[in-house]
């Protein structure tokens, strides 16, 4: 959940957007991501748009655009060093190769499956083909490149730490596909579990043709406590899966003494024809009551008969 990071290139092209600005210097930071939705000045310049002739304002019944997620590449990068891994592009029209860092000066490159180095400079040079934006958002650091019609195959992702201030810092590199053709839809049995219950998690992924049998689908968990936990969900009719080879994965995360949230990323590879990968963050939660209560009642008592209740007595 949050924003959606896009170019503001690829909202321009909206015939219908009015494409106003904002510019600020010094010490008047309103035109930055973070305190844009708090400044005066910004919603002075916007409040005749929003305010006036409201059943004039531009609607479309059309839906909005549907992403899908890949699989996410994560490191540590300290000062001069490297990174290089791949992520699969399937079939899309549009898709964003987004870097996240928190701070200092990260190099991003791109290789494509024939072998082209995308970098800033060859994105200014092809603007038709491909974007590149770097900013900061809520004072972490994010660049993205914004691919048309990108070739399908393995996109090899380069990161260099070229201005690393700290000792070493995190970094996250997600595609984002424009309604491709295979989606993946994942959930949590039950969201909300009493302490030293399952999470059970199910991913489904699917195309035009029905169920993806035959995938890798796994669940990283992020405890209450930091603690990371990998496990496979499978597909093989056994408890808690309910059919084998329905193209619907489960699996059970059993570890849950500690009462709070379980951040979830849900992941699923292709193995075989039709290859991808993709990726949904679920939550579940643990609570640490077990207590039960069974033959509850409960009865109002007027004790005056002035028509007004003076007692509640509750039995169980």
């Amino acid at each position: 959940p949050g924003d959606t990071i896009v170019p503001k290139w690829s909202v321009h092209a909206l015939g219908y957007t009015g494409k106003p600005s904002y510019s600020s210097s010094g010490a008047d930071g309103s035109a930055k991501h973070s305190p844009l939705i708090q400044s005066f000045a910004v919603f002075n310049q916007l409040q005749g748009r929003v305010t006036s002739n409201r059943r004039n304002l531009q609607t479309s019944s059309t839906p909005e655009p549907d992403y899908q997620s890949t699989i996410s590449l994560s490191g540590i990068m300290i000062q001069g060093g490297g990174f290089s891994d791949y992520l699969y592009i399937d079939g899309t029209t549009e898709a964003y190769i987004i870097l996240l860092y928190p701070s200092g000066q990260l190099g991003f490159t791109l290789v494509s499956p024939d072998g082209t180095t995308i970098d800033p400079a060859y994105a200014t040079s092809n603007p038709s083909i491909v974007g590149y934006e770097d900013s900061e958002v809520f004072g972490s650091k994010i660049a993205l490149y914004a691919l048309i019609n990108p070739a399908v195959g393995s996109w090899q992702i380069q990161v260099t730490g070229n201005l690393v201030l700290e000792p070493q810092i995190p970094f996250a590199v997600s595609g984002l596909l424009l309604q491709p053709a295979i989606t993946l839809k994942s959930s949590l049995a039950s969201p909300s579990v009493t302490s030293g219950t399952s999470l059970v998690f199910v991913a489904e992924p699917s195309d035009s043709n029905g169920p993806i049998r035959g995938a890798l689908a796994q669940v990283t968990v992020e405890s209450p406590d930091g603690t990371l936990t990998t496990l496979n969900l499978m597909d093989d009719g056994l408890t808690p899966d309910a059919y084998a080879d329905d193209g619907v994965y489960t699996g059970s995360f059993i570890t849950t003494s500690q009462a709070g949230n379980y951040r979830a990323a849900v992941s699923v590879e292709g193995t075989v024809p039709p290859l991808f990968s993709r990726e949904v963050f679920v939550l579940g939660s643990v609570s640490a009551a077990t207590a039960t209560v069974n033959n509850f009642s409960d009865a109002p008592l007027d004790n005056d008969s002035d028509g007004l209740f003076n007692q509640l007595v509750i039995s169980f």
